[in-house]
């Protein structure tokens, strides 16, 4: 089950800002774009044994010869440069690669954990696509149960997101309550807009494992994506 769920995460957390996903804002009337035109990340991530991580992210292209750094110009204007270490973990195309295999002009996503220590890559995946089905992961997200994310878009706006994985409880009025493997309870909106995978409604939750990514209205969560894990 840990694997499946580690799947779904990266599905959620690293192709959306990849590739980009259609979702709705609460307040608009029409579904409007909420991932594409993100490039750039900033996460707090908290895992099953209770430990927290910080990562960030950045998306941009491959803009000078890659070596011991690497440097990535994003949509915004932005230049980013990074150490890679001896570890870093590296995809391209989806598949396994190593930093040899990084050159200029390469679309890419870097990953990295914030510590008191410094920064450290921790993850690059680069060409098309950057995330490939079946695939084996780098396991940055291996038992992650909850995330609080902030997207930076190409024009400077900002969106808050939150991620959460457990066992659906219930659904109902248009509330899921799940409860998290680390004993804490989240409830949840939704609205005609909220996606469902794995699902062919919201009743069909309720008993579930999933993973529910909502958007943070003031105090509340709105459900953008709800995937559930496939019950064969």
């Amino acid at each position: 089950m840990k694997k499946q769920m580690k799947k779904l995460i990266m599905a959620v957390v690293v192709a959306p800002l990849a590739l980009g996903l259609m979702a709705v804002p609460a307040v608009a009337e029409e579904p409007q774009p909420v991932l594409p035109g993100a490039v750039h990340a900033d996460g707090v991530w908290t895992y099953e044994d209770g430990h927290t991580e910080t990562h960030t992210a950045d998306l941009g292209v491959i803009t000078a010869p890659v070596g011991d750094t690497i440097t990535l110009t994003r949509a915004d204007g932005v230049t980013v440069s990074n150490a890679l270490p001896d570890d870093v973990c590296v995809r391209v195309s989806g598949m396994p690669a190593t930093v040899e295999d990084l050159h200029f002009g390469m679309r890419a996503l870097v990953i990295a954990q914030v510590a008191d220590d410094g920064t450290t890559v921790r993850v690059v995946r680069a060409g098309f696509p950057l995330v490939r089905r079946d695939q084996p992961g780098c396991g940055l997200f291996e038992g992650a149960v909850h995330g609080d994310v902030t997207l930076t878009y190409a024009d400077g706006t900002t969106r808050s997101f939150s991620f959460d994985r457990g066992a659906i409880e219930s659904v109902t009025d248009g509330e899921i309550l799940m409860q998290r493997p680390d004993g804490v309870a989240v409830t949840t909106s939704t609205d005609d807009h909220t996606r469902i995978f794995g699902a062919n409604s919201l009743d069909e939750l309720a008993g579930r494992q999933a993973l529910v990514i909502s958007e943070r209205v003031g105090d509340a969560l709105l459900a953008k994506i709800v995937r559930a894990r496939i019950v064969i």
